[in-house]
């Protein structure tokens, strides 16, 4: 997948790049913050920066920014030491070639973002083998691009289901908005109908449906034929979906988290009915795109059923048949449904 490295312009002659990720994990996030600089002295040396780590608990939902520790922090005689594994090692040496690369040698543009696309190794040696051989080009002019289409869908699935089984102990909640947010494309694997992310929408009840001053949902989902909307709500895989005491002989009761999702969700259902109209026409004016509400379809992704006893599995499974209103989904049985994808892609 092809990435972007931008140069905005933050001041007359300084530009803020886009951050160099080293490590991203749920409590540790570590970058270098990189800007270009005309410097008068050697153009070449027009790159400087800063190495930012965050740290945090499980139980915090964000980094705090809060409280910074610079290098004048630093008391006389003192010293700090970063130690890097080598992956990060890679990642930083790897991000700083690039910085040089793109920007090394030219002045900052003070009037507007420079963007450019990252390519891969392999990509960058395909094209010189491509240059140096023409018999190859022929090859690839008689590809058929469906089945390179289907091939490309298959290892798109693939990346997608490993990164969620890598995640499933990830009890972090904004990881996981922030994993759909990227992959928006996925959630379309939870409908049968041909639903896609609608105008990059996550709000509900604001002044047009994509307002962030309305009541906040995870994602709003629009079928692509029919124009209906629907809601989904993300939690996480460690959620737990029911007690782990009996509420009765051989009953079971769901868990405050299941039953606090639902009710978000339905509160957040009743708010866009009430605002409907509303909505509908500021929509209409500020993107241009028309949407309708039709028993708006909610659901719930959570948990995971392979968590679950026998007799809780039952519990569960009699309670969300019984739901009319919000479908709840669960981590395995999403896995489930991209396994079944690429099995179909496959064949």
């Amino acid at each position: 997948m092809t990435e972007k490295i931008s140069a905005t312009p933050i001041a007359f002659k300084v530009s803020e790049l886009t951050p160099i990720t080293i490590q991203d994990s749920p409590n540790v996030q570590i970058k270098f913050h990189g800007q270009q600089v005309d410097n008068s002295s050697d153009i070449k040396k027009n790159i400087k920066g800063s190495l930012v780590i965050k740290k945090k608990t499980s139980k915090e939902p964000t980094f705090n920014n809060d409280e910074k520790f610079t290098r004048k922090d630093i008391s006389p005689y003192n010293m700090v030491e970063l130690s890097f594994d080598t992956k990060q090692t890679y990642a930083l040496g790897k991000g700083l070639m690039e910085y040089y690369m793109l920007f090394s040698g030219k002045h900052t543009n003070p009037y507007e973002e420079v963007s450019y696309i990252k390519t891969d190794d392999q990509v960058q040696q395909l094209k010189k083998i491509l240059e140096s051989n023409e018999k190859l080009i022929e090859i690839i002019n008689n590809i058929d691009t469906k089945t390179l289409n289907v091939v490309l869908n298959i290892n798109n699935l693939e990346k997608l289901k490993n990164d969620i089984e890598a995640n499933l102990n990830n009890n972090d909640e904004g990881f996981w908005q922030s994993f759909f947010t990227e992959h928006s494309w996925a959630l379309s694997q939870m409908f049968c109908s041909p639903y896609m992310i609608f105008n990059g929408a996550r709000y509900v009840g604001g002044k047009s449906i994509d307002n962030k001053n309305g009541k906040e949902t995870d994602f709003i989902m629009q079928n692509e034929i029919t124009k209906n909307i629907s809601i989904v709500e993300i939690k996480t895989p460690e959620t737990i979906l029911m007690a782990s005491t009996l509420y009765r002989q051989n009953v079971y009761h769901i868990s405050e988290d299941l039953s606090g999702g639902i009710n978000q969700l339905l509160s957040q259902k009743q708010e866009l009915y009430e605002n409907y109209a509303t909505l509908r026409i500021k929509t209409i004016e500020n993107c241009g795109t028309d949407f309708q509400a039709l028993n708006i379809k909610s659901i719930l992704l959570i948990g995971k059923i392979s968590n679950l006893n026998s007799r809780q599995m039952k519990q569960f499974e009699i309670y969300r048949n019984e739901l009319q209103s919000v479908e709840i989904l669960t981590f395995d049985e999403l896995l489930l449904k991209i396994s079944n994808a690429i099995q179909l892609l496959s064949k």
